[in-house]
This record gives C-alpha cells, structure tokens and sequence, in this order.
C-alpha cells in the first residue's frame, strides 16, 4: 500500500472515530476496530501471533493488551485505554532535552497507565512501549520513562505522517524507535555549524599533512607537496561524512546510525584498533554507499583513499559531528558554506596548515555569490513563465510533456539556481499531481450524473501522477557546470539535500559527474586551436548575439 493511499485509510478510522457514541468507546471496541487496523496499516501482520500477539502474558506484570513482535519476541508493548483515560497534556520530547533522563523522571508524576505500560516492557527488558486509545498515542522508553514520540490528537497521525510510519515493522526493525530517541538529543544545525565544519577542514588537513609528506599521492610534477589536491582530499572526506549523516537523519538510508556504528567499534576495539582503523572502515562504507546507491562521491579510487588519517583525528570529528540532527537543516545554511570553500586555498605557515583567502584565484575563477532576489527574479521569469505555458496549454498532461525540459545554470557554483528550480519544479508537478487526484475524485464520486460511464472512461485515461519527480528533476531537468571541484561538490550535497526533502525511494541520486561537472562551460574538452576552427560560425553567431543584448 502506497502513502497515499495509506492516509485515505486513516481518514476513514479517523472519521469513523469522531462517530462514536459513548457506549461504543469501550476498550475492546478500541482496540478492535481501531487499533488493529492502525497497525495493521503500518504492515504488522495482526493476524498472526508471532508478529501480532493479543493480550500477552508477562510472568509478574499481567496480560498486555498487544505485543508487537520481531521474530517472534516481544519489540514492543502496547497498552489500550478507552477514550478520555489518557491525558494528552504530556511532556514533549523537545521539552525532554533540557533536562537528564533521570531528573525528568523524578519531575513527571506518571499515571497508572503510563506505570503499567512501563511495568510490561520492564519484566522482559525491552525499553519500548506504547499508550494508546487512538485519540493520543504515546511511544515511551520504559526504562527512562521518557516519551520519544507523541500523537495529542487522531489529526496528528496525517499532519505527522513521516513520524507515523516510523511505528511501520520495516522501520522498527530498522531500530527506528533508537533512532528518534537519539535524534532528541542532539543539536538542531545552524549557522555556528560551519565553525566546525571549518575546524574539521583545518584539523583534517593538518593531520593529512603531518602522516603524508612522503606519499606521492600529495606530490605535483616537480616533486612538491600539493597544497591543491589537499583541498581536494579534505573536501571529498567531508562531503561523504555530511551525506551519510543527512542521508541517515532523513531517513534515506536502509539502517539507521551508520557512523555513530563506526565510531563505536573503533572505541570497543580499545587498544586493539590499528592505527588506520577507522579510515579503513570509513572507505568500506564509502564502497559499500557507491554499490547500494550508485553515487559518484563514494565512487572508490578517490585520492582521499590513499592517505593516512589518524584515528584520532577522525574520531573527533565524527563524534561532534554524530551530535547534530540535520532533519532540518535546508539547503540555505549548506549554501553557505559557499563562502567558507571557494576562494580559498591551503598554505603553510610556521609548519601549521590555513586556510587563507586567494584573491587571484577568486578573480580568476570569475567566483561570485549571487543574492537569493537575483536568483529569484531570474529563474521566475524563464523556468516560472515556462511551466506556467505548460499548465496552461496541457492541463494535468502538463507533467508529462514537462519531460524533457532541461535547466543548465553554466556557472553553477554551489547550486543557488539549481536549488531554486529544484523548488518551482518541485510544486510544479505537486499542483499537477493534486490537480489529477482531485478529478480522479471528481469522476468518482459524480455516481448521479448521467454520464456515469463516460466518466469511468475518462477516469482510465486520466495521466498517471508523477510520484518519483524529485528523482526526474535531478536527473532528467537539472544540469549544472564550474570551474571549481569544491564548488561542484558543494552544489552536488545542496541537490541531495533539497531531495531529501521529497524523496521517497532510498536510493540516493547520482549527480556528480552526471549532471553536475567540474569544467569551463565555454571551452571544455577543446585542446587545440585548430579544434576551435570547426566552431568558427557558432563564435560569430554569438558575438552577433552579445553585441545585440548590449544594445538591449
């Protein structure tokens, strides 16, 4: 069962709720008609008792209303009441945060119902447990006694659809419920965040510097340490880290905590991890990433393979980095890592790495950063006026014949056109797809008219809603090209993440190297100057056009 069908089942327990009358809200007609088919919607077979198991018996604390089961132990407890029996003024999990685990228990007096949901989970050692009469529904850690998860109204299962499903079996087995209860603990990302980032680069590069000086994969031509393909090594390390971790907290990824995993088999291993211990793990995930999700940064042969990084080095930075939440970090705050990057180059002073501005390579590199009015203005009046003809001339085939539209932004840098027209086609194909749903509906429901056959008709050949668009916009309309590696990269993380935001599959796209290059857009590929001859007329056609816009 898709998404959307999914929420339209859940509108009808929802609405069947609200028509309830008091005799009909005991806790047996709870859980029978509402509560088994909730979880039946988040495929837990609850017609099989090694999955789906009612009123469990729990030596010492008495029959639980419904175990949820993985392999046939006990995952989960869920503890049933009657309307009006759980109070839904509870402690959110964002409150939680300020204080420890222990203190808020002392705080929080817990109600009967709170307390015998936790007393099931206790006597087998299992943490989870759920408080439901499907007007709230609250997700706890019994041993902590802190709500990780909460739903104060039946409206909140749609308005907070993704934290829904993380009660699916296929999340839950995925330790979904470990995930959310970490995700409170950490930091919400903000600008401060590229502080780090900046330390990271510096400590990275310092220690890379140190352990490498011999190794000729950091030598140039004549022999010298290449202060360049430095850049290049630290830059690369850090995209991989920043996308494992924004693809494990939004969820893209098949498991979740795939680096707080590294970090701790590194620190279990004691005194017994090699010295490269952690490099070593770190490029098998990166392989493992470019075999499950075919995405060019974690293609394997980069430079940053063939240096030593001290473990050290690299588990400071994963800690402080594993400490952050990115589920809500927006492409804005990566962007602007643009100025943190580009223009700068590494150089060394009194034996210690920096960073320092370069200004030649600035002006060079023709490096600018575009205000966000401009880009607006821009890509609103020639990609917003194209897809408003389309809407216009094709209705809901609009997406369709959308297909083949392409967007190029030459000088890309790190991706504020691209990311904004990430956004219009974005609501593009939403308005489309909303557009086919509601006439879906329309001739479906118009049962009176009659026309009643011609509207089954029309209903068959109605286009088919565009589901997987952000996959079609980063691979079939977007395209991007600049000078700078580091820029390119930089736009490659900014498209991922604005995918995040919509994706639906777990499969990560593949854009580096594909439709973002690294090269002058005028003249890449062109090696000789009798090889420009070929373009003689295609020069003059566009200096003809450059002297007419200077006209204009």
């Amino acid at each position: 069962m898709n998404h959307e069908d999914i929420k339209e089942e859940i509108k009808k327990l929802i609405n069947r709720f609200k028509l309830l009358t008091d005799a009909e809200k005991s806790e047996a007609n709870i859980r029978a008609n509402f509560i088994n088919p909730f979880f039946a919607l988040l495929d837990w077979n609850i017609t099989d008792v090694k999955e789906y198991d009612r009123d469990h018996y729990v030596r010492g604390a008495g029959y639980a209303d419904i175990a949820l089961k993985i392999l046939n132990n006990p995952i989960i407890f869920i503890e049933v009441k009657k309307p009006g029996k759980i109070p839904t003024n509870r402690i959110d999990p964002q409150v939680q945060t300020s204080f420890p685990f222990k203190e808020l228990s002392e705080l929080i007096d817990r109600t009967p119902e709170e307390k015998q949901a936790f007393k099931y989970a206790r006597s087998v050692g299992i943490p989870w447990a759920i408080l439901t009469n499907f007007e709230c529904l609250f997700v706890f850690n019994a041993d902590q006694e802190r709500i990780i998860l909460t739903f104060r109204s039946p409206a909140e299962y749609l308005s907070k659809f993704d934290d829904f499903l993380e009660l699916s079996k296929e999340k839950v087995k995925a330790k979904s419920l470990q995930w959310l209860q970490e995700r409170i603990k950490k930091e919400e990302i903000d600008k401060n965040f590229l502080e780090k980032l900046k330390n990271w680069r510096i400590s990275l590069a310092q220690n890379i510097y140190n352990e490498n000086k011999d190794n000729h994969i950091l030598k140039d031509d004549n022999g010298q340490f290449d202060f360049e393909k430095l850049m290049h090594i630290v830059q690369r390390i850090l995209s991989r880290l920043l996308i494992i971790q924004i693809a494990d907290d939004r969820e893209v990824l098949r498991t979740h905590g795939l680096l707080e995993g590294l970090l701790k088999s590194y620190e279990d291993s004691g005194d017994y991890a090699k010295k490269d211990y952690l490099l070593n793990r770190f490029i098998d995930l990166s392989h493992m990433m470019d075999e499950h999700h075919n995405t060019t940064i974690f293609a394997p042969g980069h430079f940053c393979e063939k240096v030593f990084i001290s473990n050290s080095v690299f588990a400071k930075i994963l800690r402080e980095l594993c400490h952050h939440s990115f589920r809500k970090m927006t492409a804005d705050i990566l962007g602007a890592t643009y100025e943190s990057y580009l223009g700068y180059k590494f150089a060394l002073k009194n034996g210690r790495v920096e960073a320092e501005i370069d200004q030649r390579v600035r002006k060079q590199s023709g490096i600018y950063y575009t205000p966000a009015y401009i880009v607006h203005y821009i890509v609103d009046n020639t990609l917003g006026i194209k897809l408003k003809e389309l809407e216009e001339k094709f209705g809901l085939e609009a997406g369709e014949e959308a297909k083949d539209l392409k967007i190029l932004d030459p000088a890309c840098g790190s991706g504020s056109f691209l990311i904004y027209a990430f956004d219009l086609l974005a609501d593009f194909y939403e308005r489309i797809n909303t557009n086919i749903t509601q006439e879906q509906l329309r001739l479906s429901t118009e049962t009176a008219n009659p026309d009643i056959f011609e509207n089954r008709e029309k209903f068959k050949h109605l286009p088919k809603k565009i589901v997987d668009y952000p996959k079609r916009i980063l691979e079939d309309h977007l395209y991007g090209v600049d000078l700078d590696p580091a820029a390119a990269e930089i736009a490659t993380i900014n498209l991922v993440i604005k995918a995040f935001e919509k994706m639906r599959e777990k499969k990560l796209p593949l854009i580096l190297n594909q439709n973002i290059k690294v090269g002058n857009s005028l003249i890449s590929g062109v090696r000789k100057k009798e090889e420009l001859e070929k373009f003689k007329e295609e020069f003059a056609k566009h200096i003809d056009l450059r002297k007419k816009l200077k006209e204009i």
